[in-house]
């Protein structure tokens, strides 16, 4: 098999990586048949005859994914039809460089090649004073480097990687993994500064933001004004989000509502019609096992009737229901918005404190069922963070309290069929719930916070009370609902760019392995895709923050 794919090695030119031959040559022979499909059908030589706009930088750092390579091929080719000249910032050796080629895609930037030269330009002493003179985890988050927020970037990198949730701040190995990252971190900015410099691009597009060296080249764009993108998932098969981001909106959610698109949402007439669609596309999406499929929240689950779902978790029916989302601890921590707690998990133990106090109303703990793919994906064994949590911070639950297991059968979609409350930090449970009149308790900003439908507060002391005495507020009202509705509507509805050139799928396995095809036949008929003609027209001609799809207006 090895020696089949060294001979296809040599018809291409360029660098390449043997060593994961020997890990999974059937995988690596499958990636050479693919190439060679592709290149046949996607690689011609005609050019752009056009008039070029300028570049877009695509910021391409993921190796060997090869899914998502596809998906940054797509946009790469709607903006080169566009005008737009796509250069891709990668790594020499990454396997992705061989499919931008198979599409005519030959402006690469290598950012291995920048490393050596930023290094030069990065006082190793000045950083290691600095290390010295951050004592806490406020002074890390706060902590920036030529106007790039870095700290906030550690700390995301840092919890990301040991999946606790927590920057253990007095810990010896955590503070040499911090100096170890400042370094890191100086010197990913200074090469984001060269390459900048260097390329002058006009536009840059982005999957990853948040985690070095990521966040770093997104700083960088930011402070040069760039035309910033994100790409990211959508709730349902087969689309994405687009956010352009600024200064000003910069820690909001991709799949927040811009002033603008919340402000039409706000003026639309609303009717039954409109609210039955919303409700559709929730339950379609959750029924099928469609929603946020990319990481399998809703595999293997069931829809169940409100009896059957309380006489599962034991509930008292004398009693309401609050039902607590935890959000996962140690992935996209500190990205979007302020927290009142200092992190997810801090949150969660207050919150789970709180409740064993609070004994007049059942409480059900949802652990977030992405924890299964995603831990199976990165291979971790360990002990749940969520659990670990609760041993260590609380103990034994009182009765009044259950525990929903990530991988329970339960749809979560049932659960609205029981629960009073909701109480998340910013969760896409939160726009769920409200539309179907339940309360929502925030506990921080930057997705759907102070749009009138949710309960939010400014400080933990105000949370606080507003846990002890849950069981006292009342639905929303059907002025709350509506807004709530809307808001869902322009999030599930206006908001996804629907892809018609190119086919994402994810398994229903434990990885929910991702398979992304090209349906256009040819160059030519991806030159003509509705997808590719739409994401072309919004990057270059549009200034809005928002894709949004106003055929389904």
């Amino acid at each position: 098999m090895i020696q089949k794919i060294k001979h296809l090695l040599k018809k291409i030119p360029g660098s390449y990586d043997i060593s994961c031959l020997i890990s999974d040559p059937k995988m690596e022979f499958k990636n050479w048949l693919e190439y060679f499909d592709l290149k046949r059908r996607f690689g011609g030589k005609k050019k752009h005859t056009g008039e070029r706009r300028g570049k877009l930088l695509i910021i391409s750092l993921m190796g060997n994914l090869t899914s998502v390579a596809k998906m940054e091929i797509l946009l790469a080719k709607s903006a080169d039809f566009a005008g737009l000249e796509p250069v891709v910032l990668t790594n020499r050796w990454s396997w992705a460089n061989r499919f931008y080629r198979a599409f005519g895609i030959k402006s690469f930037v290598y950012f291995d090649d920048f490393l050596a030269e930023a290094r030069k330009h990065v006082n190793h002493a000045e950083v290691e004073k600095a290390s010295h003179h951050i004592k806490t985890f406020d002074e890390l988050m706060g902590y920036s480097f030529n106007g790039v927020n870095t700290g906030k970037y550690i700390c995301s990198s840092l919890v990301r990687k040991t999946y606790s949730g927590v920057v253990e701040m007095d810990d010896p190995e955590t503070q040499k993994k911090i100096r170890e990252y400042l370094v890191e971190t100086s010197i990913n900015t200074m090469a984001a500064l060269k390459i900048y410099e260097k390329h002058n691009p006009d536009a840059v597009l982005f999957l990853e933001r948040g985690y070095t060296p990521y966040g770093e080249f997104f700083d960088v764009a930011l402070n040069n004004k760039l035309n910033v993108v994100q790409w990211c998932g959508s709730h349902k098969s087969n689309s994405i989000i687009l956010k352009r981001y600024n200064k000003n909106n910069q820690d909001q959610h991709p799949a927040s509502l811009s002033p603008k698109t919340w402000n039409h949402l706000e003026e639309l007439k609303w009717d039954a019609q409109k609210s039955k669609a919303i409700k559709e596309e929730l339950f379609k999406n959750y029924a099928s096992g469609e929603w946020f499929s990319d990481v399998g929240t809703q595999v293997r689950v069931k829809m169940s009737g409100a009896d059957e779902v309380k006489k599962e978790l034991g509930l008292d029916l004398s009693k309401k229901t609050a039902i607590v989302f935890s959000h996962l601890f140690w992935d996209a921590t500190f990205f979007w918005g302020e927290d009142i707690f200092t992190n997810y998990r801090e949150w969660f133990v207050e919150t789970v404190k709180a409740a064993c106090k609070n004994d007049k109303l059942n409480w059900v703990l949802k652990l977030h069922p992405a924890n299964v793919v995603k831990l199976n994906r990165d291979g971790y064994k360990g002990e749940l963070v969520e659990k670990q949590s609760i041993r260590e911070s609380i103990g034994k639950l009182p009765p009044h309290i259950k525990v929903l297991e990530p991988s329970t059968k339960i749809s979560t979609y049932s659960l609205f069929k029981v629960m009073d409350y909701c109480v998340t930090v910013r969760g896409t449970i939160g726009i769920e719930s409200a539309m179907f009149g339940i309360p929502v308790f925030t506990a921080g900003t930057g997705r759907y916070d102070n749009h009138g439908f949710t309960i939010d507060s400014p400080n933990v002391e105000e949370y606080m009370k507003k846990m002890g005495k849950i069981e006292t507020y009342p639905a929303l009202t059907p002025h709350q609902i509506e807004l709530a509705q809307k808001f869902a509507y322009g999030t599930f509805v206006l908001r996804p760019f629907d892809l018609k050139s190119i086919s994402v799928e994810y398994a229903k396995d434990k990885k929910a392995t991702q398979h992304v095809k090209f349906l256009a036949k040819n160059l030519e008929d991806l030159k003509h895709a509705e997808d590719v003609t739409a994401f072309g027209e919004w990057l270059v001609h549009s200034k809005d923050e928002d894709y949004v799809n106003e055929s389904k207006l």
